[in-house]
């Protein structure tokens, strides 16, 4: 199974994000960016965990932050390998969404 894609909404400073991963992806920027928010975001996501209060993205301006944050990973299946997985793929393709 490969990461192929990841779309985000309302998590920290990530508004809206879409990123397609290669067999290697590298994540470069300026300092505050957002890059440690998508490998943190990966790290929860992956792993179960759940958000905190102060991972909700807080739109400029407004008083609150927002209550939704969304992922959608994308992964490539590999047909000998991820025989269970193959059932909830479309086309070879398994989506897992996750709203918090």
């Amino acid at each position: 199974m490969l990461l192929t894609g990841l779309e985000a909404r309302g998590f920290r400073s990530l508004r809206h994000l879409q990123i397609s991963f290669d067999q290697m992806t590298l994540l470069i920027g300026g300092n505050d960016t957002g890059k440690s928010s998508v490998l943190d975001l990966l790290d929860i996501v992956l792993n179960d965990e759940t958000l905190d209060a102060d991972d909700f993205h807080h739109p400029p301006g407004e008083d609150e932050p927002i209550d939704t944050a969304e992922v959608v990973l994308e992964f490539n299946l590999d047909p000998e390998r991820d025989i269970e997985a193959r059932e909830w793929a479309l086309d070879g393709i398994l989506k897992v969404r996750k709203v918090y």
